[in-house]
């Protein structure tokens, strides 16, 4: 592997990173795979991944097991949202992308009051969206960290948000392996 000449926190600033994902890289110096590997937010990798062209069914992957999380916000009764996530299942697994438009329309259209519900609907159409424009897939994870704080008591908020933080990342690295970060990082593409 190259050795970088430059350094994390640095890399991310040049390729337009998120002032708080830069801030938060600086103690890493060159150590990009242990910042990849350490990074405790899904949102900030799947900026990276997308920004830097990494592989969309992973991207897409990462956000479906993303999209997830927030099923346990709807009613019990209430099929649709898992019903939306599989067709995005289908796509990645070779499906067409049409049934994806036309899940990622209708929660699109929703304006649900429950505000928790309210983000885990837009953390469905975002992983719907990303189908079409991965840079949608730090959405998912930001909904989902959304619909996490508001679905707790206030004491309870920011753990709630620090574990689906936690969650996504790990969702991330399932899909999308640290490596290919820091080939993209030293290399300036994943291939």
């Amino acid at each position: 592997m190259m050795t970088p000449q430059t350094t994390v926190s640095d890399w991310l600033r040049d390729n337009q990173a998120h002032h708080d994902l830069v801030t938060w890289a600086r103690p890493y110096g060159v150590g990009f795979e242990q910042a990849f590997a350490e990074c405790p937010r899904g949102d900030w990798l799947l900026g990276i991944a997308a920004r830097g062209g990494l592989s969309h069914h992973g991207i897409g992957a990462a956000s479906l097991e993303i999209a997830r999380t927030v099923l346990p916000w709807f009613p019990e009764s209430e099929r649709r949202p898992a019903q939306a996530l599989e067709t995005l299942a289908a796509w990645l697994s070779g499906g067409t992308a049409d049934a994806c438009r036309t899940e990622r329309r209708y929660f699109e259209q929703l304006e649900p009051s429950d505000m928790t519900i309210a983000a885990a609907v837009q953390a469905i159409a975002s992983a719907l969206a990303v189908v079409d424009e991965p840079d949608a897939a730090p959405v998912v994870a930001q909904n989902a960290a959304h619909a996490a704080m508001l679905g707790v008591s206030d004491c309870a908020m920011m753990a709630a948000v620090a574990h689906e933080h936690a969650q996504s990342a790990a969702a991330v690295r399932r899909h999308i392996p640290v490596v290919d970060f820091v080939r993209l990082a030293t290399h300036g593409s994943a291939a």
